[in-house]
């Protein structure tokens, strides 16, 4: 019996540690499989979407949004959107207060077919990139913007968000880009009381942008406590733009911006509405820093009462200064307007500086009691040299000039393109 009960001890003992030893063997020769990770979609149909989606970097957005879902971009992401339609109708959805597309942080979007985007709620705009990062538009697609409701767009198209958030950065390196803004906002820029940053054109980028209510390309309005503002506007490279606005390119009505700089092989055809001019300031109480002209090819006009580039008749419209150094510019102004300078009755005088670098200015005044170079009817003149001779006026001779005037124009053409 004895001899009985050991035999069945041993053997359970070996049976235990057999199981244990083999166990142990299983789990270190065989481990359990980690799940497979669901591997990221190059391509994202937005129709299929049900909730809201942040794209990736290297991730192509096609379809049409189906539904209210907020699209965000991942900080430092270079997406493509390819035949997109966000909201393309532009209805207002004041719950759903976001943008059409939204940047988390810098971000790249280069466009392929045709697309169109317009934000959810009027006060936001069709695409938006935060403060302190930059969105880089480029390709050979096409984009049409702006924000929401059919007759109360509040907001820029590309920019800020009206009285809200401020918005980076904005460079536009190719593609086809038609920017429409909404009530006292930039097409692209700055949106009522409100701030963006750099607006940059350049590449191969063709950009038309409207807006009758605020600057194509620049700021809007705001209060006196909170006014628009936008950093520098820059236009190079072979990009061609056409701009409308009040001014076409430049700070609107309570509002500064920062240079404005036009150079390169751009063509720009800029067209102030109202008293507005092309390119400078567009109302009172408007500042905006240095207007430069290296190159390129300009034609700024003003449609009533103002200068085809400089500061509009309002009060405290100022410009720190004028300088072309280059380029082919036709500027023509309004109703007692001058061609470049202050607006009629100014109080500030614009300071106007043309090199011999210029290939031809052209200027077309608005009335005999304006300057054709210099300042509106009854207007402030400020300093005006040309080809280093001070006080320049269409009688003054020129060492790199030949001069052409006669009632209401006036030419001066670089002798190096005429011989």
């Amino acid at each position: 019996m004895k001899k009985t009960i050991f035999f069945l001890s041993a053997l359970l003992c070996w049976a235990v540690t057999t199981t244990v030893f083999t166990s142990c063997i299983s789990n270190e020769d065989n481990p359990t499989p980690a799940p497979t990770p669901t591997p990221t979609p190059k391509v994202v149909d937005l129709g299929t979407l049900t909730d809201a989606y942040t794209a990736l970097d290297g991730q192509t957005l096609t379809g049409t949004l189906a539904r209210v879902v907020q699209i965000t971009v991942a900080p430092g992401a270079s997406i493509t959107l390819e035949d997109v339609s966000i909201n393309a109708e532009g209805e207002v959805y004041q719950d759903n207060p976001f943008a059409g597309i939204t940047c988390l942080g810098d971000a790249t979007i280069t466009l392929s077919g045709d697309n169109v985007i317009r934000g959810f709620s009027n006060f936001y705009p069709a695409i938006f990139v935060p403060e302190g990062y930059t969105l880089t538009i480029q390709g050979d697609g096409s984009l049409d913007v702006k924000g929401s409701g059919y007759y109360n767009i509040m907001c820029a198209a590309i920019g800020s968000v009206r009285a809200g958030a401020p918005c980076g950065n904005l460079v536009f390196l190719g593609g086809k880009i038609y920017a429409e803004g909404g009530r006292y906002c930039a097409a692209i820029g700055a949106s009522y009381a409100s701030v963006c940053g750099d607006i940059t054109i350049g590449g191969t980028a063709e950009i038309t942008v409207n807006s009758n209510d605020g600057a194509g390309i620049g700021t809007g309005s705001g209060p006196y406590e909170n006014m628009s503002i936008c950093g520098d506007i820059t236009i190079g490279g072979q990009a061609k733009v056409e701009a409308i606005g009040l001014p076409a390119i430049g700070a609107y009505y309570v509002a500064k911006c920062g240079n404005i700089t036009i150079g390169e092989d751009a063509d720009v055809v800029a067209e102030g509405v109202d008293i507005a001019p092309g390119i400078g300031c567009g109302s009172s109480y408007t500042w905006c820093k240095e207007i430069t002209i290296s190159g390129g090819h300009v034609i700024a006009s003003c449609e009533d009462y103002g200068p085809g580039i400089g500061t509009s008749c309002g009060d405290y419209s100022i410009c720190d200064g004028i300088t072309i150094t280059g380029g082919t510019i036709l500027a023509i102004g309004g109703e007692d307007g001058p061609g470049i300078g202050s607006g009629p009755e100014s109080e500030f005088g614009v300071p106007i500086v043309i090199t011999s670098g210029a290939t031809e200015v052209t200027t077309i005044r608005g009335s005999y009691e304006a300057d054709f170079i210099g300042t509106g009817a009854y207007g402030t003149r400020g300093s005006v040299t040309i080809d280093g001779v001070e006080d320049a006026t269409p009688e003054s001779t020129f060492t790199h000039f030949e001069s052409f005037s006669f009632e209401y124009r006036w030419t001066i053409l670089n002798k190096s393109a005429i011989y």
